[in-house]
């Protein structure tokens, strides 16, 4: 081999590395545009699941504000419940249950009020002289209540949106149930 060959070879080499080096940085702008959807896909997860768990303890809170009306008054929830076709709203468990504003209970995520809130409907009441804890000759009265909270973000109406953003109100919705049976007394026998 003379110089002048292995100088040629390199020339021919450069072009090389220069293809070379291409093909590298395309395989690393894959791999971080990878990285990025996953961390994308994670992070919305992450929103739905926390969505979902704010609108499970809403739910919650909804359930055992509705036992707390019936404790106030005992004796008088069956007017109350006939008067308001068998439901409990989130507004008679007292008038600032939540505080949806951008520093309250929810925090900054919430853009407009009326985003959480809660209903319970109740079953006819059923009497009994039993109830868990209780022996002797005390009255209940039994319900079945079920509970319905949602969480959501809204939009104020007239506001136009976008697909992604139809899409991203979706992922911050949610709805729970939760039912439960509630004894309310001890309430007069004689009027069962």
């Amino acid at each position: 081999m003379t110089v002048e060959t292995t100088r040629a070879r390199r020339r021919d080499d450069r072009g090389t590395v220069l293809v070379l080096a291409v093909m590298i940085l395309l395989v690393l702008s894959a791999i971080a545009f990878v990285a990025v959807q996953a961390t994308m896909n994670q992070m919305a997860r992450v929103q739905a699941f926390r969505t979902s768990a704010v609108a499970g303890l809403l739910t919650a809170a909804g359930s055992e504000a509705t036992l707390a009306v019936a404790a106030t008054n005992p004796s008088g929830f069956d007017q109350f419940l006939a008067a308001n076709n068998f439901a409990v709203l989130m507004a008679d468990g007292g008038p600032s249950f939540f505080d949806t504003s951008q520093a309250g209970s929810f925090g900054q995520e919430v853009v407009a009020l009326n985003t959480a809130n809660w209903a319970s409907r109740l079953s006819n009441p059923i009497a009994t002289s039993r109830a868990p804890g209780f022996e002797g000759s005390f009255c209940f009265k039994r319900y079945r209540s079920e509970t319905d909270g949602i969480y959501r973000n809204d939009v104020p109406s007239g506001v136009p949106q976008t697909r992604d953003q139809v899409l991203q109100d979706l992922r911050t919705t949610a709805q729970k149930r939760f039912a439960a049976t509630m004894y309310v007394g001890p309430v007069d026998c004689e009027n069962q």
